[in-house]
C-alpha cells in the first residue's frame, strides 16, 4: 500500500511538473502567436509600404502619371499607417516588450517623411520644377525661331546674288546657318539628356557662329543681304546669353527641384526609418527564435517527462498521461513537419485540427497561411502565363505587319527581308508598297528602347503611314513625309519615346530614288561598274530623330539607280553587335560584311550576312531586333 502511494505520489509531482511544462509551453507559444509574429508581420507591413511609396513618388517624378500619386496615397494609408497603428495597439498590451520611446522616435520621423513626399509630389510637374527647360521655353525658342527663319533667308539671297556678292558670301552664309542648326540641335539634346559632351559640341557650334558672322561684311552694294546680317547680329548675342544660362541650368545640382529634394531628403529620412523598423522587426524575429528554441526544449522535456511516467507507471502513465502526451507533441511535431514540407513546396493538403485550444487555433492558421499561399502561386502562374501568351500574340501581329518578298523577274524590283526579334518586344518595323503604277514606297523605323510601348508606338507609326492617315502630306514627297510624322508623333506625348526612320520613294520610269532620314542611319548601295567593278554609296540625311524637336525641317535627296544596283536598309541592331576583345562591328565593319556577300551569285546573300554578323558576335541572339531589306532594282 506506501509503495503504491509512493508509486502514485512520485507520478502525482510527475505529472505535476508535466503539467506546468505543458501550460508554460502553450503560454510561450500563444506569446509566439499574439506578440511576435504579428509585431514582425508589422514592420515588414510599413517597410513595404514605405519602398511602395518611394517607388510611387519616383515614378510620379519621372512620368506624371496621377496613378502614381494615387499609388502612393494607398500605400501610407493602407500600408505604412496601419501598420504603425498595429505596433501602437501591441505596444499599448506588452510595454514590456516593444520600446515606446523608440516607436514615438518612429512616428515623427514618418511624419516629417510624409510632408517630405509630400513636397516632392507638389513640386515635381510644376513648371518650375525643371529651370533649363523653362528658359529653353520661354526665352531661347522665340529668338531661334526667327534666327533660323533669317539664316535660310540669308543663304538664299547669297544664293542669289550676284556672283562677286555670292563667291564672297556663300562659304560664310553656309556656316552661319549650319552652325545655328547645329547650335540648336546639340542645345536641345543636353537640355534632354544632360550629356556634358553635348554641352561642349554647343560651344563649338556657337564658336562656328560666330566665327562666321566675323567673317560676313557686306559691301554697300548688297542691300539684299546687309539687313539679314544686321538682324543676326543683333539677335544673335541675345540668344547666346538665354542658351548657356539654359545650359548652366541643366547642369546645377539643383537642376529639377524635385529630384534634388527626394536625394537630400526623401531617400534619407526613408532609410532612416527602414532601420528603425527593420530594429524592431529584427528584435522581435530574434525574440521569436528563442522563444521557438525554449519550446522546442521545453517540448522534448515533456517527451522524456511522459517516457519516464510509462516506465513507472504503466497503466497509470497510459490512462493518464499518454494520451495527455500525444495530444500536445504530436500536433506540434505534425506542425514542425508541415512546416518543413511547405516550405519545400510539397504540402499540398490541410492538417487535421484535433483540439479547440491555442494548438488548434495554431493549427487552423497554419491551414489558411497554406492555402492563400497555393491561391497567390497559381495567380502568379495565370498571369505569367496570360502575359506571356500577350506578348507571344504581340509579336506575332509584329511578324504579320511585315510585307510579302517579291521575286517576280518582270518587275521593276526585287525584295528580300530578314527581321529576328530580340528576347523582348522591340521597335522594328518596315513595309514597300506600291504607290502608283510606277512609284514604290520603302522605309524602315526603329522606336527608341523595347517592350510593349516601343511595339505600340512602332505599330502605331507603321500603320499611319501604309494607311495614309498624315494630313496634308504627299507620301511620294519623304520630306513632308517625315514631317507630318514629327507633328503626329511628339516625344512628349508618348511617354518619352521618339523613333528613326529611312524612308525612300522610287520612280521606275526615270530610275530616281528620293529619300529621307531622320535620325536613321544611311543605307548601303551597292552599284555595279563596268567589268567586275562595284561602289557603294551611303543614302543618308542629317536630320533630327522623329518626335525630338518639334517644328523641325526635314531636307530630302534624290539619288539614280543603275540597273541591277542593290539597296540594303536595315535597323542598328545589324550594326551595333559587340563582341568580347573587339569590341562593336560598327557601320564599316557592316558594310565590308554586305560587299563580301555581294560578291556572291547567290540567292542567299541576307543568310550569308547574317551568318557573318552572328559569327562576327560569336552568338545566335540578337541583343535587338535585327532587320534588313535587300532591294534589287532591275
Amino acid at each position: 500500500m506506501r509503495f503504491a502511494q509512493s508509486l502514485i505520489l512520485i507520478g502525482i509531482v510527475l505529472l505535476g511538473i508535466s503539467l506546468l511544462t505543458v501550460l508554460w509551453l502553450r503560454a510561450s507559444a500563444n506569446e509566439l502567436v499574439r506578440l511576435r509574429a504579428p509585431a514582425v508581420e508589422s514592420s515588414l507591413r510599413a517597410r513595404i509600404g514605405l519602398q511602395r511609396s518611394l517607388a510611387s513618388l519616383r515614378g510620379w517624378v519621372a512620368l506624371g502619371d496621377p496613378r502614381f500619386k494615387y499609388e502612393r496615397s494607398d500605400a501610407w494609408k493602407q500600408g505604412i499607417e496601419r501598420a504603425i497603428a498595429d505596433l501602437k495597439n501591441l505596444h499599448t498590451s506588452w510595454p514590456a516588450e516593444i520600446d515606446g520611446e523608440k516607436l514615438s522616435i518612429l512616428e515623427r520621423s514618418l511624419r516629417d517623411l510624409k510632408e517630405s513626399q509630400w513636397w516632392v509630389e507638389d513640386v515635381a510637374q510644376t513648371e518650375g520644377n525643371n529651370r533649363s527647360l523653362v528658359i529653353a521655353r520661354r526665352f531661347v525658342e522665340p529668338i531661334a525661331r526667327p534666327l533660323r527663319r533669317t539664316a535660310q533667308a540669308l543663304r538664299n539671297a547669297v544664293m542669289i546674288a550676284d556672283d562677286t556678292t555670292r563667291r564672297k558670301f556663300s562659304e560664310s552664309a553656309n556656316r552661319l546657318v549650319d552652325g545655328h542648326l547645329a547650335a540648336e540641335g546639340s542645345l536641345a539634346q543636353f537640355l534632354a539628356t544632360g550629356n556634358r559632351s553635348l554641352r561642349s559640341q554647343f560651344l563649338i557650334d556657337v564658336a562656328s557662329v560666330e566665327g562666321a558672322l566675323s567673317t560676313l561684311q557686306p559691301l554697300e552694294d548688297s542691300s539684299q543681304i546687309a539687313p539679314y546680317v544686321r538682324f543676326f547680329k543683333r539677335e544673335w548675342p541675345v540668344y547666346r546669353r538665354f542658351a548657356l544660362d539654359a545650359a548652366d541650368a541643366r547642369i546645377a545640382p539643383d537642376a529639377n527641384v524635385a529630384v534634388y529634394l527626394m536625394t537630400t531628403e526623401t531617400v534619407p529620412l526613408t532609410d532612416r526609418v527602414r532601420t528603425m523598423l527593420a530594429e524592431i522587426a529584427e528584435r522581435q524575429l530574434a525574440r521569436m527564435h528563442e522563444g521557438s528554441r525554449f519550446v522546442h526544449r521545453a517540448g522534448t522535456t515533456a517527451i522524456i517527462l511522459s517516457v519516464v511516467l510509462i516506465v513507472l507507471h504503466a497503466i497509470l502513465a497510459y490512462l493518464l498521461a499518454h494520451r495527455r502526451a500525444e495530444q500536445i507533441t504530436r500536433p506540434v511535431i505534425r506542425l514542425s513537419a508541415a512546416t518543413r514540407e511547405l516550405a519545400s513546396g510539397v504540402l499540398t493538403e490541410d492538417l487535421p485540427i484535433t483540439t479547440d485550444d491555442e494548438l488548434g487555433l495554431l493549427t487552423a492558421a497554419f491551414n489558411k497561411m497554406r492555402v492563400n499561399l497555393a491561391r497567390s502561386q497559381a495567380a502568379l502562374r495565370t498571369a505569367h502565363e496570360k502575359m506571356t501568351e500577350e506578348l507571344d500574340q504581340a509579336a506575332d501581329y509584329v511578324q504579320s505587319s511585315l510585307p510579302e518578298r517579291l521575286s517576280h523577274k518582270d518587275a521593276d524590283l526585287q525584295t528580300d527581308w530578314h527581321y529576328i526579334a530580340s528576347s523582348q518586344l522591340g521597335g522594328d518595323l518596315f513595309n514597300y508598297y506600291a504607290l502608283d503604277d510606277h512609284r514604290t514606297v520603302i522605309y524602315l523605323l526603329d522606336v527608341s528602347g523595347h517592350g510593349i510601348g516601343s511595339s505600340l508606338l512602332s505599330v502605331s507609326a507603321h500603320d499611319t503611314i501604309r494607311r495614309h492617315t498624315l494630313p496634308n502630306v504627299r507620301f511620294d514627297r519623304p520630306r513632308e513625309v517625315l514631317a507630318g510624322l514629327n507633328a503626329a508623333f511628339p516625344m512628349d506625348e508618348n511617354h518619352g519615346k521618339f523613333f528613326t526612320i529611312w524612308y525612300g520613294v522610287y520612280d521606275a520610269r526615270n530610275r530616281e530614288l528620293t529619300f529621307a532620314t531622320a535620325g536613321h542611319h544611311e543605307a548601303i548601295l551597292i552599284e555595279p561598274q563596268d567589268g567586275y567593278e562595284t561602289r557603294i554609296a551611303a543614302l543618308g540625311m542629317p536630320n533630327f530623330m522623329i518626335g525630338l524637336v518639334p517644328e523641325a525641317d526635314f531636307s530630302e535627296s534624290t539619288h539614280r539607280i543603275a540597273p541591277g544596283s542593290r539597296l540594303y536598309v536595315f535597323s542598328d541592331g545589324a550594326f551595333e553587335v559587340r563582341r568580347k576583345k573587339t569590341g562593336m562591328l560598327g557601320l564599316e565593319g557592316l558594310r565590308s560584311i554586305i560587299l563580301d556577300a555581294d560578291a556572291v551569285t547567290s540567292e542567299s546573300r541576307l543568310e550569308q550576312i547574317l551568318n557573318s554578323i552572328r559569327s562576327f558576335q560569336q552568338a545566335s541572339d540578337f541583343e535587338d531586333d535585327y532587320s534588313m531589306i535587300e532591294i534589287t532594282f532591275c
